[in-house]
């Protein structure tokens, strides 16, 4: 189920910044073999996190 948020006073620059950082850690545990088994269910849990902050980031996007 979908629900839709308001979210106030969000700076475009550390989102963004958060988004690289987040790109860099789903990165590593996908290039790691040794985490990649185990961390597997987490990756997916992050990408959904991710789709969540790019959501973000297109509607800051429409809105100026």
């Amino acid at each position: 189920m979908k629900q839709t948020a308001i979210v106030k006073n969000i700076s475009e620059k550390l989102l963004f910044e958060q988004t690289c950082e987040l790109l860099d850690v789903i990165g590593y545990f996908e290039t790691d073999q040794t985490c990649l088994g185990e961390w597997s269910d987490r990756i997916e849990k992050l990408l959904g996190i991710l789709n969540i902050l790019d959501e973000i980031s297109d509607q800051l996007e429409r809105e100026y």
